[in-house]
């Protein structure tokens, strides 16, 4: 689902009445900068009923180049990690 999907969905929820979509698209632009905030300077963040999402450093480590074989150096890095909420695995592992 892309952007401009997601803030069409939100519009036929609210019915079109109650909010335009221009807001919309601030409210998930505010809401997004405030989850890079959080993540960047506490190390994580939450989303109620949909996710929690984590910073999780890696370790540098060695690596192969598929290509010619060589070792390489991989740079340790600081990696977003997301957990969803019981309820999305649950609906996903329906059958």
């Amino acid at each position: 689902m892309t952007k401009s999907e997601l803030i069409d969905r939100i519009y036929e929820v609210v019915e079109a009445t109650v909010i335009t979509k221009k807001s919309i698209q601030e409210i998930l632009d505010v809401t997004a900068e405030i989850l890079r905030e959080e993540l960047t300077d506490h190390g994580r963040a939450m989303i109620p009923g949909i996710c929690h999402i984590r910073v999780r450093d890696r370790a540098a480590r060695r690596g192969r180049n598929p290509r010619t074989g060589d070792v390489i150096a991989i740079p340790a890095r600081r990696v977003p990690v997301a957990s969803f909420a019981g309820e999305i695995v649950k609906r996903l592992n329906q059958r």
